[in-house]
């Protein structure tokens, strides 16, 4: 299983040392894929795949927009200069995901094309989706060609126990966000391992199920960039032996 960071973490790092040297960093600190975001840092996105490849980095999943993924031809450009094989809806703003027709809209359009062109196709959540109980576990039997991506930061915030939710919902499961969390959701993240989030069984349960690759995320990091990235994949390492 291979472990990866999610480029939108790495957004500010970019904004002030360019995708290039973000790249480099994040191939030195020695993780082997990293999950991309619709954005070009100003270079277009050609470019941003080709520096990707250049610092042996792969993708086997990216974030992309569900209105980018509701035209063929926009996800197949991503799917030809990135190469993965998952496609994550990232977000549905909440008006729309309560709203089962825009939801159907929104998920059998990204479907139809994913499954045109042999990709995957996941959601990624946050902590609204389980303003109703079962609101994100029954996306997939709406939807069956849907597979999740939960990120256990959220869970944790919407006061699920992750690895219950993981394992009761394992056969709909693509791919995991190792997010970890704090005193509260605006509190910094704290170093894989080091908060609520039970890191290490999470970490189990994703070499277990046979995942490609699980996938490092932070939004507020408790020290800087590189020395978080280093100490979280050395926990992460260690977990998946």
């Amino acid at each position: 299983m291979k472990i990866g960071v999610q480029m939108y973490s790495l957004r500010n790092y970019a904004e002030t040392e360019g995708i290039e040297k973000t790249f480099a960093a994040v191939s030195e600190c020695g993780f082997e894929c990293v999950e991309p975001v619709s954005g070009d840092y100003g270079i277009g996105c050609e470019n941003v795949g080709k520096l990707m490849r250049k610092f042996g980095l792969v993708s086997y999943s990216i974030h992309l927009p569900y209105t980018v993924m509701q035209t063929r031809d926009e996800l197949e450009k991503f799917q030809q200069i990135f190469g993965f094989d998952t496609a994550v809806i990232p977000y549905i703003e909440p008006r729309k995901f309560y709203d089962e027709g825009e939801l159907k809209r929104i998920i059998t359009g990204a479907a139809e094309n994913a499954l045109k062109l042999g990709l995957n196709l996941a959601y990624h959540n946050h902590n609204f989706e389980f303003e109703r109980e079962n609101a994100l576990s029954e996306l997939p039997n709406k939807f069956p060609a849907l597979k999740l991506e939960p990120d256990v930061f959220w869970l944790t915030d919407a006061g699920r126990e992750p690895l219950k939710f993981l394992r009761d919902n394992a056969r709909n499961i693509a791919l995991i966000h190792v997010k970890e969390y704090g005193e509260n959701a605006q509190a910094p993240n704290p170093v894989v391992g080091e908060g609520k989030t039970d890191a290490k069984s999470i970490l189990k349960f994703a070499k277990e199920q046979n995942h490609t690759s699980v996938i490092l995320e932070y939004e507020k990091p408790c020290s800087d960039e590189l020395t978080y990235l280093k100490s979280s994949l050395a926990y992460m390492r260690e977990a998946i032996k």
